[in-house]
This record gives C-alpha cells, sequence and structure tokens, in this order.
C-alpha cells in the first residue's frame, strides 16, 4: 500500500545496489570507494565529487578541504546540493545538509535515486535508448544476478 516502508531487507539491498553504482562512477576518476552510501557520501568531498563526475562539469564553490567544525561540513554539502540542483538534478523532496551528513536513509537514498534518474544512461546494442527507470532496472538487474532477495 502507498506510504508502507518497504521490508528491511529490501533497504540493505537497496543500500548494496546504489553505494556500488556511486563506487563505479567514483572510480572512474580513481577517488576511494565508500563503504556505504547512505553512511560516507555526506563526508569529505563525495558528493561533489560524484556530481562533477555525472554532469561533466566542475564545480566552482569554494570548498573546506579538511572541514573540522560540523558547521565547515555542513557548508561544503550545501554547496554540493547547490551545485547538484544548477546542473539540472531535479528532487520533490529536497535532502538538507543536516540529512546528509547524518546519513538520513532515506534522504540519502532519495538523493542518489534522482542523480540516477538525471545520468543513467543505457543503450541496447539497436541503439534504441531506454528511459532512465528502464535502464536502471536493466542495470540493478545485471548488477543482482545471484544474489537472495532479488528478482
Amino acid at each position: 500500500t502507498p506510504g508502507e516502508m518497504p521490508p528491511a531487507d529490501w533497504i540493505v539491498l537497496q543500500r548494496k545496489i546504489f553505494t556500488r553504482w556511486v563506487n563505479q562512477r567514483l572510480q572512474k576518476q580513481h577517488l576511494p570507494e565508500l563503504g556505504d552510501v547512505v553512511e560516507d557520501l555526506g563526508k569529505g568531498s563525495h558528493l561533489v565529487k560524484l556530481i562533477e563526475i555525472l554532469s561533466e562539469k566542475e564545480c566552482s564553490a569554494k570548498f573546506h578541504a579538511n572541514p573540522r567544525f560540523k558547521a565547515q561540513e555542513l557548508e561544503n554539502i550545501n554547496q554540493a546540493l547547490e551545485f547538484m540542483f544548477s546542473v539540472g538534478v531535479t528532487m520533490a523532496l529536497k535532502p538538507s545538509a543536516e540529512n546528509l551528513l547524518e546519513g538520513d536513509e532515506r534522504a540519502v537514498l532519495g538523493l542518489v535515486w534522482a542523480l540516477m534518474m538525471k545520468y543513467l544512461k543505457f543503450a541496447q546494442e539497436d541503439e534504441e535508448n531506454l528511459s532512465p527507470k528502464d535502464a536502471l532496472l536493466r542495470w540493478v538487474n545485471l548488477n543482482t544476478k545471484g544474489h537472495a532477495h532479488a528478482h
């Protein structure tokens, strides 16, 4: 039913899938992998680097290279969010910097989903382009073969 929370095992699988998707993009620039997208995306420069890779644009905002205070970390995340929206990523429910820094599962997974919907491209051999949702479904199916709970 609408509004009902998905089963816990689905959330675990979703976190693994989204973490793998983010890490595949970060690897393109030889950046360190995230252990878990929900826990790690809001830390350091992961989010802005991911958006730069996906958008193929450089963020011109000034970031705190080694933030020592929560306020500096939040400022970095806010800059990354502004950059994300400026390159055309849309979200009905926008996350706050606090949500991302604290690893709010729903906020982080929603943000990654929005990035996937904007940037996931998948062309078949016959050059027929798939919609973002169909491309994501194809990617998930390819990357979850053999996993329990994957259909």
